[in-house]
């Protein structure tokens, strides 16, 4: 609507001069003095939003398709190491078998006696009556405490003795396997559980056999 607006000295008088301006420009038109008026504000916002949200459909795209490519390639990869690894794990199993192996045998060496030495002395502490006509070692494995594997070792060893002094002979081949160093740090105790009179027909009257006991300290299996 058009708006017509008069100017003048005192409004009335007759031969007073009039000026007129006419504003041609509807109210619905007229434009705000700011510089962003709400409706450029609202189109900004209506044009800005669709791009927002593309821009950040767009990344999670890209996010997607990034991860996607990773998991193909780890894939790809674990597909190549397969029979690499197939092969790593029959050789950790075998080495699993080795190693047992191993840890045995050398617990069954670490748990044995020298025998050769234990012979040898022997031998030399013989009285010359004495005839020694069998040894023989027995074994049992137990658990120490319930829970330490050990072996226990007992030797049987058999003899004649002859002559007046068999019993002597017999009694100083005890003493001497008790106090003989290399017996004294692996036995327990020596000692004769039998002694009798020989029975063989060429046995002389004074002849004896006897049967001596040689019970071992455990050896642990480790």
């Amino acid at each position: 609507m058009a708006t017509l607006c008069s100017h003048g000295r005192v409004p009335g008088h007759i031969g007073a001069n009039m000026s007129y301006r006419v504003d041609l420009i509807l109210e619905s038109e007229q434009r705000s003095g700011s510089l962003l008026s709400p409706k450029s504000l609202m189109r900004i916002v209506c044009t800005m939003l669709p791009v927002v949200i593309l821009c950040f459909v767009a990344v999670e795209v890209m996010q997607a398709w990034s991860l996607k490519s990773e998991v193909d390639r780890i894939e790809a990869e674990w597909d190549r190491m397969r029979p690499e690894q197939r092969e790593a794990s029959m050789v950790r199993s075998n080495l699993t078998v080795s190693t047992e192996v191993v840890a045995e045998m050398t617990a069954w060496r670490n748990s044995r006696l020298a025998w050769e030495t234990q012979l040898l002395s022997l031998q030399t502490l013989v009285p010359e009556d004495v005839q020694l006509t069998l040894i023989r070692s027995d074994q049992r494995i137990r658990l120490e405490n319930k829970i330490l594997p050990v072996r226990d070792f007992t030797v049987i060893i058999k003899g004649r003795a002859v002559g007046f002094s068999a019993k002597e002979n017999v009694e100083a081949l005890e003493q001497s396997v008790n106090d003989t160093d290399c017996f004294k740090e692996v036995q327990k105790e020596a000692k004769v559980t039998s002694f009798v009179a020989d029975q063989n027909k060429d046995a002389d009257r004074l002849d004896r056999v006897f049967e001596m006991a040689c019970k071992y300290k455990p050896k642990a299996f480790k």
